[in-house]
């Protein structure tokens, strides 16, 4: 493989790598109370109990894509797997674009984005970037020839 070819590879791999870590990092927050109080926050969100549980129903799918985004920056930063780390590399991406939209989705249908609150801007920083993670990420694997 050619260095540009790698270079493009593991500057993904990067990305991936840091995104992933970046998953782990809001739910160790989320759970840990760091991100909000639930006293302080509830009279800010209306039907907190129901954004509470939907926030909480992306535990599954935010660690599978974390799961993928990992493997696949080894994968990718090591060149293994050949052909297979990059079909993993753009399900993981396809998986952070529509993970992030729908976050996008629900934050400003609810005006959740609006609240007067850190949180807000966190879970929209977290929405903006796992979006901006999947479309880097396919734009990087469609525009080089491997």
């Amino acid at each position: 493989m050619s260095i540009k070819q790698l270079k493009y590879q593991r500057l993904l791999a990067m990305i991936f790598a840091g995104a992933s870590l970046g998953i782990v990092y809001f739910w160790w927050q989320f759970f840990n109370g760091e991100l909000f109080s639930i006293e302080e926050i509830k009279p800010l969100i209306k039907n907190f109990d129901g954004y509470y549980d939907w926030e909480k129903s992306f535990v599954v799918p935010d660690s599978i894509l974390a799961a993928g985004l990992i493997i696949s920056a080894v994968m990718l930063w090591f060149d293994l797997g050949g052909d297979r780390g990059r079909i993993l590399a753009a399900a993981s991406s396809g998986a952070a674009i529509f993970l992030g939209v729908l976050d996008l989705t629900y934050g400003f249908t609810t005006d959740l984005f609006q609240v007067a609150h850190p949180f807000a801007e966190e879970v929209l920083s977290a929405a903006l970037s796992i979006t901006a993670v999947g479309v880097v990420g396919l734009a990087i694997l469609f525009t080089q020839k491997w």
